[in-house]
C-alpha cells in the first residue's frame, strides 16, 4: 500500500506516451505457439524473464501469456507438447495504444493487478511491449532529472541552437525555431525524435529533419535525454558568411 501511495505521490508522468518507454517490437523477446514446452522451457532458462507472450502467425497475433510460475506447475504433459494445445497455460494479454500516457498505463495496471501490456499502433499491429518495470525506470529517470540541478530543460546556445530535455513539450520546438511540424503521435521532444527516427538513436547521431538538424547528445536504451536543434536555414547563413 505504502509503494503504491509512493508511485502516485512522487511523480507526474506528463506528457509522457507508452510509445517512449516500451520495449519496442524488433527487441521484444516472444515464442510461438507452435513451440514445444522443452523449447519454451530453453527460452526462460536462457532469457531469465518471468513472462513471455506467445504469438501465433506472427507478432501481430499475440495469442497470451505465459507465466514461468505456471510453467513450472504444470503436470503430466510431454515435453514435446506444443503450446497452442495447452490453453490453460496462457493467460490473456493487457492490449494498449502506443499513444496512452504512461501515468494512465501504471493506473491500469494497479487496477487490473497485472504488470505486462502488449502495446499496439494505429492499425492494430504489435509496436512492442511495457511492463511495469519500464514504468519504473521511467520514474527513476524522472527522479534523477528533477535532482539534476546542471540540467536546464532549454539552453539557447551562442551559434543559435537550442538543447532541450527529452522530456520538454515539443510546442517549444516550434516556438523558438519557427517550424511548421503538427505533433502526431508524439507530445515530447523524446517523442518527436522516437518517431521520426523510428528507434532510440546512439548519442552524436544527426538527422534533418523537418528542415532543422537534430542531434542527439544523451541518450539511453528507451530514453531520449537531450537534443540539439538549429534551423537550416541558420546553418547554410553561417556558411554563406564564412
Amino acid at each position: 500500500e505504502e509503494g503504491r501511495k509512493l508511485l502516485q505521490s512522487i511523480v507526474d508522468f506528463g506528457d509522457t506516451l507508452v510509445r517512449e518507454v516500451m520495449t519496442p517490437r524488433p527487441d521484444m523477446v516472444a515464442i510461438s505457439g507452435d513451440a514445444t514446452l522443452a523449447e519454451v522451457r530453453a527460452l526462460f532458462q536462457e532469457q531469465e524473464y518471468s513472462r513471455i507472450p506467445v504469438y501465433g502467425e506472427n507478432l501481430d497475433n499475440i495469442l497470451g501469456l505465459l507465466y514461468v510460475k505456471d510453467l513450472i506447475r504444470l503436470e503430466g504433459a510431454s515435453v514435446g507438447a506444443h503450446l497452442q494445445d495447452l490453453p490453460q497455460l496462457l493467460r490473456p494479454a493487457t492490449f494498449v495504444p502506443e499513444t496512452k500516457r504512461v501515468a494512465d498505463l501504471l493506473k491500469e495496471f494497479q487496477r487490473k493487478q497485472t504488470q505486462i501490456a502488449i502495446v499496439v499502433d494505429e492499425y492494430g499491429g504489435t509496436a512492442g511491449l511495457a511492463t511495469i518495470e519500464d514504468l519504473l525506470e521511467e520514474i527513476v529517470g524522472e527522479i534523477r532529472d528533477e535532482y539534476d540541478v546542471e540540467t536546464e530543460p532549454i539552453i539557447e546556445e551562442p551559434d543559435g541552437s537550442f538543447v532541450f530535455s527529452g522530456k520538454v513539450n515539443f510546442d517549444e520546438v516550434r516556438d523558438r525555431l519557427d517550424v511548421e511540424v503538427e505533433p502526431e503521435g508524439f507530445e515530447t521532444v523524446g517523442g518527436y525524435v522516437l518517431t521520426r527516427v523510428g528507434r532510440v538513436p546512439a548519442v552524436g547521431e544527426k538527422f534533418e529533419l523537418d528542415g532543422m538538424e537534430v542531434e542527439v547528445l544523451e541518450a539511453e536504451r528507451r530514453r531520449i535525454h537531450r537534443v540539439r536543434f538549429r534551423r537550416r536555414l541558420a546553418i547554410e547563413d553561417g556558411e554563406e558568411r564564412h
